[in-house]
């Protein structure tokens, strides 16, 4: 099973403080995403934005980090995949007051995380830049990394304090804990096609080889040979389950208006095989389903 996990990977928790009231949206990762993604073009694009037609694209820091190329390429995969990070921020609030903050997640994975001084750059601009409709500016005080060791603090940086490790090593210790799996709860949009229709309910196959895609497409990313059919069919049971649409509006700067995204939440009582459990922990780093790069697809087992 840890052969399936050597996936690299940083964990890294942003801190923000606001030197005046502004107002935000209540989900912030699409905002946080494509703001920290226009200053990564502002800042390295001399192609014009044309991507198709640049003769630096294979170079392209942007590229690098919000589109990064597989080593190996599987047959199905027809377009860009945003696999080598994910964004997280479960914070709801839409006042903040002069001196509040805001904490949003950014996991790097594989060769993404040597571009992180060019996202921590991108971040700095943008809170010189301002944010969100109301471009509320802010500062960025903050930085940790998984441990809780500060990559930034205040104006220090501390590179080695990115500290990349292994998934594998990030479910062998939650494995360690002890305790058993029994829950299964989606924290941010699940949205999720499986044998042609997207999901209303969650169900035991699409979640399981879900899970496992991901993990293969990391291994791609990575440039690991792995088994490209999921061998875990019946290794995951649903026995109840509590689950409620969502929709997420959200500005799309390509259609030039505010597009929905949907999804399903909820929670689910579960049994898992034991030799699927790392599959399940590891996938609270890396997300599941669509639009991952926007928040999507995060959940805790338990």
């Amino acid at each position: 099973m840890e052969d399936l996990l050597q996936i690299r990977y940083s964990r890294l928790c942003f801190t923000l403080e606001f030197p005046e009231e502004t107002h935000l949206p209540v989900h912030k990762v699409s905002m946080l995403r494509g703001g920290i993604g226009e200053m990564l073009l502002q800042g390295n694009c001399i192609g014009n934005r044309d991507c198709e037609k640049c003769s630096f694209a294979e170079e392209c820091v942007v590229q690098q980090i919000y589109y990064h190329k597989l080593k190996i390429v599987p047959d199905y995969v027809q377009k860009k995949e945003s696999l080598g990070y994910v964004y997280e921020c479960g914070d709801t609030r839409t006042n903040y007051h002069k001196g509040d903050t805001l904490r949003f997640r950014m996991t790097l994975f594989g060769n993404v995380i040597v571009h992180f001084p060019a996202v921590l750059q991108a971040v700095y601009w943008l809170g010189m830049h301002g944010v969100g409709k109301e471009k509320a500016r802010f500062r960025l005080i903050e930085i940790e990394n998984q441990h809780g060791d500060k990559v930034l603090n205040r104006d220090e940086v501390c590179l080695a304090y990115l500290r990349p490790e292994m998934i594998g090593e990030y479910a062998a210790e939650r494995m360690n804990r002890g305790r058993q799996v029994v829950k299964m709860r989606f924290v941010s949009p699940l949205t999720l096609k499986h044998e042609g229709r997207f999901l209303k309910e969650f169900q035991e196959q699409a979640l399981v080889y879900s899970i496992y895609r991901r993990i293969y497409l990391l291994n791609c990313m990575e440039g690991n040979v792995m088994e490209r059919k999921c061998p875990f069919q019946g290794a995951f049971e649903i026995t109840d389950q509590r689950v409620r649409p969502v929709k997420i509006p959200r500005y799309s700067g390509t259609h030039d208006r505010v597009i929905c995204l949907e999804g399903i939440e909820g929670e689910m009582e579960i049994r898992a095989e034991e030799t699927f459990v790392p599959l399940l922990y590891a996938g609270e780093l890396t997300h599941i389903g669509k639009n991952t790069s926007m928040g999507f697809g995060q959940y805790v087992v338990g």
